[in-house]
């Protein structure tokens, strides 16, 4: 939810800025020179370009992948002995309009830069569409497969490609001929030059400019922002503990622009949302992992007789060094006496950073059997318990609690846990209650979106049966993609030696991120 709401228009699988331009001017192309009369003939004008522009990426300098790959290299190397190669294929056979269709079409669609009309035909909107599609037309016109219009026939040379490539191939966005493209699709991406941009280009700027700042600040720290450890770099470290970490995670306390609190507090939430995940997933791994050892089924009272069983209390010990015999005892263990207000959850923070082992990432701990899964979330969520259910004046935490519904979220979770003060509460009620929450949420997103095939577990007449492994996962923060789009923007740069390249701030960069605080985030 917040990684959408932060990084409108840019998904998981749209990681290259070119395709923007692109797909605006194969649209617009084919309107004006094809004149396409039914879905049919505008899937296969489509194609030939899709395909055309693929194969040139594949065939560049570079070696760059598109989106495809797979089907290019096929016919590519089919190609070599003919020297002649078919455009007439969908580059992804899951969709007749290939990363388009797939990936990039709700994503312009989103930018305001396409429309679809009665004959069910994409067209451009008129203004930043159309330019876009110019200054493409502009980079690419002397690529041999333009001026000697190789989108008019269904096979082409192989060598006309290849020679087509600098220019028509995704990277040929970082070319000099390509400066005015650049200039557009960064003025769309950062909603500059824009008299009155909408709240998402909004949230969109502040995230991306958080990005150029963050990796600044690193820059001045004198530390490294590797690929391999982007997202805690650039995501975690700053935005949840406040902190800048090098790849041996040593952090380093620094505090963030002031103008870039909103996207840095709201990618807060987005942590913090990741955390509670872990947590309320171990323990659906945990019960699912229980029911496995009963193939005809379990009931929940089988379920948490294993749960509780010795391994949890030993786990319970050895995480936080006391013995844990209820859940109110684990709270002091964590220095929980009470329920906290604001202060204490400020207090809280500082007591449990980034390189504490009883910190959020504790998720991350060793936990093999179901009794130690569960008690591992246990833990988790009494550290997130400490640090946020008294916090009052935190917009970004306020908004979460409105939007949130009935998704499963820290304002409407922590307070569960307010119980666990009881001093009658013992560990199987408050695992009963846990185990309860995540199976109730697992059947409302199954049957609720429609979603049967992410069915874990069922139950018939009082029992549960496990349906297949649930393992908790991370999910995508949009960073990477984000990252990839700035330096073919050439905002960002990776610098150094091919194994460990760093991520630097170019000067055009530096120049963005001025603009962009100065206009707001």
């Amino acid at each position: 939810m917040l990684s959408g709401r932060m990084l409108p228009a840019i998904t998981t699988q749209t990681d290259r800025a070119r395709y923007y331009s692109l797909y605006c001017w194969i649209l617009r192309h084919i309107h004006e020179q094809d004149q396409p009369r039914s879905g049919d003939a505008f899937v296969k004008a489509f194609q030939r370009r899709d395909a055309a522009v693929a194969i040139a990426t594949l065939l560049g300098a570079d070696g760059t992948h598109p989106v495809g790959v797979r089907a290019v290299e096929v016919r590519v190397a089919r190609a070599k002995a003919s020297g002649q190669i078919s455009t007439d294929f969908a580059v992804l056979p899951s969709n007749r309009l290939g990363a388009f269709g797939q990936y990039y079409s709700g994503c312009l669609y989103e930018l305001g830069l396409t429309q679809r009309l009665e004959d069910g035909l994409d067209r451009l909107t008129p203004g930043m569409a159309e330019d876009l599609a110019r200054v493409f037309q502009d980079a690419v016109s002397e690529a041999p497969y333009l001026r000697q219009k190789g989108f008019e026939e269904a096979t082409v040379p192989l060598n006309m490609l290849k020679r087509s490539s600098e220019r028509l191939g995704l990277d040929g966005l970082s070319r000099p001929f390509a400066s005015q493209e650049r200039r557009l699709l960064i003025n769309l991406f950062f909603g500059l030059n824009v008299p009155t941009p909408s709240e998402s280009t909004i949230r969109r700027r502040g995230s991306l400019a958080r990005v150029l700042q963050t990796v600044s600040d690193y820059m001045q720290a004198d530390i490294p922002v590797l690929e391999a450890t982007l997202s805690d770099q650039l995501l975690f470290g700053p935005s949840y503990f406040g902190v800048l970490v090098d790849s041996r995670d040593r952090p380093k306390n620094f505090v963030s622009q002031a103008k870039l609190q909103r996207p840095t507090h709201f990618w807060r939430q987005f942590c913090l949302q990741q955390f509670l995940t872990q947590a309320l997933e171990g323990v659906l791994q945990a019960v699912i992992d229980a029911i496995a050892g009963h193939p005809g089924g379990a009931t929940l009272d089988e379920v948490l007789d294993e749960l509780t069983d010795s391994r949890f209390a030993q786990y319970l010990h050895s995480a936080v060094g006391r013995r844990c015999a209820t859940p109110k005892a684990l709270m002091a263990a964590l220095q929980i006496g009470r329920q906290p207000d604001e202060a204490a959850c400020v207090k809280l923070r500082s007591a449990y950073p980034y390189n504490n082992v009883l910190s959020e990432w504790f998720c991350h701990e060793d936990a093999g059997s179901p009794p130690e899964l569960v008690a591992r979330s246990c833990v988790v969520l009494a550290i997130l318990y400490g640090k946020w259910r008294g916090i009052q004046t935190d917009v970004s935490y306020l908004a979460v609690a409105q939007e949130s519904g009935n998704e499963l979220s820290s304002p409407n979770v922590l307070p569960l846990l307010d119980s666990w003060f009881d001093g009658a509460m013992d560990w199987r009620t408050a695992l009963r209650i846990a185990c309860v929450l995540v199976i109730k949420q697992h059947d409302q997103v199954m049957y609720g979106k429609g979603r049967l095939e992410s069915c874990w577990l069922r139950h018939e007449e009082g029992r549960y049966y496990r349906e297949q492994d649930c393992t908790p996962y991370f999910r995508e923060s949009r960073h990477k993609q984000a990252v990839s789009i700035l330096a073919d923007l050439g905002l960002l740069r990776w610098v150094g030696t091919k194994g460990k390249p760093s991520l630097v701030v170019s000067a055009e960069g530096r120049d963005v991120l001025r603009r962009s605080l100065s206009e707001g985030v």
